[in-house]
């Protein structure tokens, strides 16, 4: 008795999606971490200051520059 090949093209897709989404997965993790990172950086103009909050408590005032 041979295998339904309608049931082996189905096991097919199902092993090219797993293998597909090994790849494809950590890059994307990598991407958004990478946009979170640079989203997080802040740039102060000369006459500006900025609070730092951390879990909602007062931390620092910083001044112009990157933080």
């Amino acid at each position: 008795m041979s295998p339904n090949p309608i049931s082996l093209a189905i096991a097919r897709a199902l092993v090219a999606t797993v293998a597909l989404g090994c790849l494809i997965v950590p890059g994307a993790l990598l991407i958004g971490l990478a946009v979170v990172v640079l989203a997080s950086f802040k740039m102060a103009r000369q006459w500006e200051q900025a609070v730092i909050l951390r879990a909602g408590k007062f931390l620092a005032v910083r001044g112009p520059g990157l933080f």
